[in-house]
């Protein structure tokens, strides 16, 4: 097993929650740096900041169900797909940041599915027991 496999959820989920808390914070700032729209910019922003918390509750379980885990790949091609959509909307107006910002958080997630995927046996694996003192 490998056992870095097993913590991809939590890469994907604090990875998720960092870029949803920034943004969220900096949120007016973004807007204009990116020539996006307040509301487009809120949008990614608690779409990773709620995305996260589900990652990480998945992460925090010793037996993690396979259809949860399907449903983050899932997830994260969709996320994917939706940049593709937002990228197209937006590339007329917004800053070569903004394409940027959108281009490789799609990428990211992308990327992260395809690697949950390949390793999803050893994301399911259990979490072994902790070990006692005899």
């Amino acid at each position: 097993m490998r056992t870095w496999a097993r913590q991809l959820p939590w890469i994907d989920g604090f990875a998720g929650l960092t870029v949803g808390v920034l943004m969220l914070s900096l949120r007016h700032w973004l807007s204009g740096f990116y020539g996006l729209s307040l509301e487009t910019v809120t949008f990614i922003a608690f779409a990773n900041a709620g995305y996260s918390l589900f990652v990480l509750g998945l992460g925090v379980l010793r037996e993690r169900p396979p259809g949860l885990l399907y449903w983050l790949i899932f997830a994260n091609f969709m996320w994917s797909l939706v940049c593709v959509v937002l990228l197209a909307r937006v590339w007329s107006s917004a800053s070569i940041f903004g394409l940027a910002h959108i281009v490789a958080e799609g990428l990211f997630v992308a990327a992260l599915a395809v690697v949950e995927a390949r390793y999803r046996r050893d994301i399911l694996a259990p979490r072994p027991a902790p070990a006692t003192a005899a």
